[in-house]
């Protein structure tokens, strides 16, 4: 089965506590997948004693 969805996205790969990240949708595995990028969504893993927590959900794009 081939692949589907976002591929890459680019922004900071370092944010502090606090800061506000913006990320880019770089590449799509299929032309036909672009049209859904409104509808992604990305989560938020915290590092804390050397494990990785979930912090939180988001939208990719505003609005």
């Amino acid at each position: 089965m081939a692949k589907k969805g976002i591929a890459q996205i680019t922004g900071s790969k370092a944010l502090k506590l606090g800061e506000v990240g913006h990320y880019n949708i770089s590449k799509t595995y299929r032309q036909e997948d672009k049209a859904k990028i409104s509808n992604a969504k990305w989560k938020l893993y915290v590092k804390e004693n050397n494990n990785w927590r979930f912090s939180a959900g988001y939208s990719l794009l505003p609005g």
